[in-house]
C-alpha cells in the first residue's frame, strides 16, 4: 500500500490547500463537507478529514488542468449517492 503522508512538497501549496479545505468542508450541502463528515464518523480525526479533503481539491485541479477541462460550478452542488 502506498503511503498518502503529506511530508515532501511545496509548503506554500499545502497552506492554501489547507485553507481551501477548511472553506470546502464548511460550505452548505456540497460533496466536500459530505465527505468531511463521512471521514469524522469513521473515526478520523479533524485534522486527519481536512488533508483528505485538501488532497482531493489537489487531485480534482490536478485533473482539470491536466484535461484542459473547464470549471464546472455547480460540481460542488452535484449529489452523489453513495
Amino acid at each position: 500500500m502506498k503511503s498518502r503522508k503529506i511530508t515532501h512538497g511545496n509548503k506554500y501549496l499545502h497552506k492554501i490547500l489547507v485553507e481551501a479545505a477548511w472553506s470546502a468542508a464548511r460550505t452548505k450541502d456540497s460533496r466536500f463537507m459530505r465527505m468531511y463528515q463521512r471521514l469524522l464518523t469513521r473515526g478520523k480525526s479533524k485534522q486527519k478529514a481536512l488533508i483528505a479533503v485538501a488532497r482531493k481539491l489537489l487531485v480534482l485541479i490536478w485533473n482539470m488542468l491536466s484535461k484542459k477541462e473547464a470549471f464546472d460550478p455547480e460540481y460542488n452542488r452535484k449529489i452523489q449517492v453513495t
